[in-house]
Formats: structure tokens, C-alpha cells, sequence
């Protein structure tokens, strides 16, 4: 009978509070009926009927010990949530805060420092000694190079948070790309290092996001210079290999400089690492250029290669894919010299009297007609006064109402008075993917990153205004000496006279009204002006008149910052052009 009985061990599993389960209840019950069944004498019977009680009451007690272990895990569990709700909204909280911290410090950093760069910009356009030259662009590689540290710290924040896109246009390397290692053969020729770039000529127009490649690039040729005491700094750009549609670069940045040791070669792609302390404190930097442009190329889909010997130089090279731009009209500096923007009404609203001097200066160039409101409310009564404004540039942060609000208002006013919508586009120093969005999704149809540039103004111009805009280039009309004689009411022989003293009489007076523009001598100006102004008129040489026209108005208004030297440069090619033509 021994050998017949089940053994079936339940007390360990009856009594452990961790393992307690009706399953392991019901399988006990089920054994020990099936031994009661081998059982026949009454004494088995009564055994197994106080068992059964024992396990039944075992039973009732375990059901109330689950259910009270259920309750106090479940009141646990709805704590935790309660916790981890908390902690999630603490942490979006302070990532909300950061976004604003970041914000504000690019507004408040930004804006007079990028004032700085569009005033340097403007002044190396105009008369400057060949020492004066090399001073602006010292300083205009430092600004610059300030700017780049402040776009890092963003950049780095905006990659973390995951909220930077990158755009796709049309680039010319050599005219895109090129031009912006020009302020690295100052740095170069100070180190007396050799400055080297290698692009190849067949590699065709791009699309891609021009910033960030530049931004790259930099950061490279920038630590290249850096780390490197002799010997040279190398640029390539090769073309791997083109198809119908796209094309394969490799872009490599190569230096003599300190090198990197095998073992500490992966420590320079961490944030704010470098290989060695010491090298902060003896070159400078954030430590973060390396990471972030690893980072960048990953946004592109590909990664930073290294190879580097201690002591003996560093090659940082990299391999981009690119779509084959099929963009044959991108405007270019030229296409905005020669457009005409005379018949352009425009309102601007910007508070910071540098922005407004710098704005001033870029539409005065083209002619452009333009109110100035000082701050967003000033904005709307401005429109509301005269709603026939081609195009609105909005700055974001201003006194008493912001750009957004400015905008919001004239929407509402435009909606209830049944006007078209104007184009508003965002003057702004951020460049936060959040704040775009933020632009666009007010309405606003574009927007200008400062420090604005000349030939992204003028296009966002042509874009959104939809008007048609001309050459600006004067047609040459045959002068005719019959109708002028006759206007004038004097012989034909006499006007050739008077030709041909007005002739003379010009050639002496363009050196001295030079020597004017040059020492920004205005009444000087204004006199030679008028004098000109005068004659041309009285001999019917309107596109001389035009030109003297305007000289003697901003001299007399005492523009100083009006571009004197242009005017004086039309000036010349419309006299030798009329001299031509009669």
C-alpha cells in the first residue's frame, strides 16, 4: 500500500507566502482524493476527510493573504505612477525651460553680433587702405568665429532634443562652399601655414543643406589650423562617383599638426572631451566641434573617419551621398545688382537701432520703398493706416507687442476688413526648429536669420511679392539733337556747344566729387551734385540727371551711410555711355 500512496510534497508550497496559488491548491486536492480512492478501510476514510478540511482551510486563508498581498502591490504600483507622472513632468518641464534659457541667450547674444557682421559687411564694401582692410578682416573673422561658438552650444542642445532638420538646395560648391575658407588664409598665413584646397571641377550643382556642410567643414579646417604649429592644412573635395541622379563626395581635412595617439583617438568625439586637458588650456575651445559635426553626419546618414599618427599629423574625411540639383535660376549676387526694386513698398518692424540702420542701408541700396515701425503695436497702426504694403519683415522680440502678436493682429484686421493677406516674413536671431515651426504655424510665410544676408533678403523679396522685377539697367535710347533743340528753342549748333562744355566741364569735376565721396565730405557733395544736376538737366541727359538727383538728395539729408561710392560708379558708366550715344 506504501508503494501505491503519491507522494506529493505541498508544504513547501503551501506555507511559502511567495508561492502560494490556487493552482497548486486544486492539484493537492485532486491527489488526495485520488489517494483516498486506493483506500478502503473506514480509519483511511476519516483521514482523508480531515485532510481535505485542513486543505480547504489552508485554502480559504491563502485566498485571503493573496488578496491582500493584490491590494498592497496594487496601491504600490498606482504610488510609483503617481511618481514617474511627476518625474516626467519635472523633466519636460525643465527640457521646456532650457528650450527658453537657449532662446533668450540667442536672442540677447545674437542680435548685437550680428549687427557687428552686417556693419563689417557694409564697410568692406566701401573706400579702405590696404591696412584698414586687413583690421576689418581680424575682426570679421573674430565675429564670426564667435558666432560659430554660440551656433555650436545651440546646435549641440537642438541635436540632443532631437529637433534638428536639415534643408535641401541647390549649392555650388565653388560658389557657395569655397568663398567661406577665405578667413581661415588669414589664420593660416599667421601661423605660416600652408593653406591648401583642392576641389574637383566636375563635381555639379548639389542639393543638400548649405549651413550645416559649412558648418562642418569649419569645425574641421577649423581645429586642423588650430592643432597645427608647422607644415600645412589640406582641403579636398573629390567626386567618387556621379549617376543620372546623384553623386558621391569625399571630403577629407588634412594636417601636420599635433596628431592623436591610438588610444585617445575615440575620447575626441565625446562631449566636451578632448584627448588631452593640457589642450584646452593651450589652444582654447569647447571641447564640442568634433561631436557635433559627428553628430551632424549622422542627421546625413553617414560618419566621421579618422586617421591620425601622434606627432605627426590628423586626417578627418567623411563620404557624402547627393541628389543632382536640377535648379538652373538660383539667385546669385549678381542676379541682385542688376534687378530693379524701386516699385517695392515695404513695412518693417524692428526695435534694435543697429538692425534698423543695417536694414536701412540694404534697402536704400535697391531704392526700396519701406515705413520703419519701432516695435509690433507701432506695426499694426502702421498697416491699419495703409494696408497697401507688398511685404511685411516682422522682427520677433520686441517691446510692447512681439512679432507674433503684431502678426496675429493683422491677420484679424485684414480677415475683418476682407484685404488679402500680406506676406509676413520673421526677422529673428533664433535658430531653434521649434521657434520656425512656431513662425510658420502664426502664418508668417518665411523667415531671415541675422545676420540678413543681402542676396537671401532680395530673393525672399522676389518670392513672396510676386511682382516682376526687371534689370535694372537703363535702355539706350538714341539722344536726339532735333528734339532737344527745339524743346530748348535754340539752334542745333549752339547745343553742341553746349554738349560739348558740359563734357568738359563733368571730366574735371568727377575727381573732386571722389575725393568728396571719399572723405564723406557732404555739403562738398551735395555742391558738385547740384551743379551737375543742373546742367544735364538743361541739355535733356536724364539718366546723368537721375543719378546726380539722388547724390544731391542724400547729401543734402546728410545720409552718412547712404552708398555714395555706387551712385558715383553709375554715375561714370551713364556719362561715358551718353558720350557714346551723341
Amino acid at each position: 500500500m506504501k508503494n501505491k500512496f503519491i507522494n506529493f510534497k505541498s508544504k513547501n508550497i503551501l506555507y511559502n507566502p511567495n508561492l502560494r496559488i490556487r493552482f497548486t491548491h486544486n492539484i493537492a486536492i485532486v491527489v488526495l482524493i485520488f489517494n483516498a480512492l486506493i483506500f478502503t478501510d473506514s480509519i483511511a476514510s476519516i483521514t482523508i476527510q480531515l485532510l481535505l478540511a485542513i486543505i480547504i482551510f489552508i485554502h480559504n486563508i491563502d485566498d485571503k493573504i493573496l488578496g491582500k498581498t493584490l491590494l498592497n502591490k496594487s496601491k504600490k504600483l498606482k504610488k510609483q505612477t503617481v511618481v514617474l507622472k511627476k518625474s516626467l513632468k519635472e523633466a519636460n518641464a525643465a527640457t521646456e525651460a532650457k528650450s527658453i534659457f537657449l532662446a533668450n541667450m540667442s536672442h540677447e547674444i545674437r542680435t548685437p553680433l550680428t549687427g557687428i557682421i552686417g556693419f563689417l559687411n557694409i564697410l568692406e564694401n566701401t573706400q579702405l587702405n590696404k591696412k584698414q582692410k586687413e583690421y576689418l578682416k581680424v575682426i570679421n573673422n573674430s565675429s564670426h568665429i564667435l558666432l560659430h561658438v554660440i551656433n555650436d552650444i545651440l546646435d549641440f542642445s537642438k541635436i540632443e532634443a532631437e529637433k534638428l532638420d536639415l534643408e535641401s538646395i541647390s549649392i555650388n560648391i565653388y560658389d557657395d562652399i569655397v568663398p567661406s575658407f577665405d578667413m581661415f588664409k588669414i589664420k593660416a598665413s599667421e601661423k605660416n601655414i600652408v593653406f591648401e584646397i583642392n576641389v574637383d571641377k566636375e563635381i555639379p550643382n548639389i542639393m543638400g543643406d548649405l549651413l550645416r556642410i559649412k558648418q562642418i567643414l569649419i569645425n574641421l579646417i577649423n581645429n586642423a589650423i588650430k592643432f597645427t604649429k608647422t607644415g600645412s592644412v589640406k582641403v579636398e573635395i573629390k567626386l567618387l562617383e556621379q549617376l543620372d541622379e546623384d553623386v558621391k563626395l569625399k571630403i577629407s581635412v588634412k594636417d601636420t599638426g599635433i596628431g592623436i595617439a591610438k588610444d585617445k583617438q575615440h575620447l575626441i568625439f565625446e562631449d566636451f572631451k578632448q584627448s588631452d586637458t593640457s589642450i584646452s588650456r593651450e589652444f582654447d575651445g569647447t571641447g564640442l566641434g568634433l561631436s557635433i559635426t559627428k553628430k551632424l553626419l549622422q542627421l546625413f546618414g553617414t560618419k566621421l573617419e579618422l586617421k591620425s599618427v601622434l606627432n605627426e599629423g590628423s586626417e578627418f574625411y567623411f563620404i557624402l551621398d547627393f541628389k543632382i540639383s536640377n535648379e538652373h535660376d538660383t539667385i546669385s549676387i549678381n542676379n541682385v545688382i542688376n534687378k530693379n526694386y524701386s516699385h517695392l513698398n515695404i513695412l518693417v518692424a524692428e526695435d534694435n537701432t543697429v538692425n534698423q540702420m543695417l536694414l536701412k542701408h540694404l534697402l536704400d541700396e535697391k531704392e526700396v520703398n519701406y515705413v520703419f515701425a519701432e516695435n509690433g503695436a507701432d506695426a499694426v497702426l502702421e498697416y491699419k493706416k495703409n494696408s497697401n504694403f507688398d511685404i511685411i519683415l516682422m522682427d520677433i522680440n520686441m517691446p510692447k507687442l512681439d512679432g507674433i502678436g503684431a502678426t496675429l493682429q493683422i491677420q484679424k484686421y485684414e480677415k475683418e476688413n476682407n484685404i488679402s493677406n500680406t506676406p509676413i516674413v520673421a526677422l529673428t536671431a533664433s535658430t531653434l526648429s521649434q521657434d520656425i515651426i512656431k513662425f510658420k504655424a502664426t502664418g508668417m510665410v518665411e523667415h531671415l536669420s541675422k545676420p540678413i544676408d543681402k542676396i537671401k533678403l532680395f530673393s525672399t523679396l522676389e518670392e513672396f511679392t510676386h511682382k516682376k522685377f526687371v534689370d535694372n539697367i537703363v535702355e539706350s535710347t538714341s539722344y536726339n539733337k532735333d528734339e532737344v533743340s527745339e524743346l530748348m528753342a535754340i539752334p542745333k549748333e549752339f547745343l553742341d556747344e553746349l554738349i560739348e562744355l558740359f563734357f568738359e566741364k563733368v571730366e574735371t569735376q568727377l575727381p573732386d566729387l571722389k575725393d568728396a565721396i571719399e572723405l564723406n565730405e557732404l555739403k562738398k557733395i551735395e555742391t558738385i551734385s547740384h551743379d551737375i544736376h543742373g546742367s544735364a538737366a538743361n541739355i535733356r541727359l536724364e539718366s546723368i540727371r537721375q543719378i546726380v538727383e539722388k547724390l544731391e538728395k542724400k547729401s543734402k539729408a546728410k545720409e552718412f551711410d547712404y552708398n555714395y561710392e555706387k551712385q558715383f560708379i553709375k554715375l561714370k558708366e551713364s556719362i561715358f555711355q551718353e558720350k557714346g550715344k551723341i
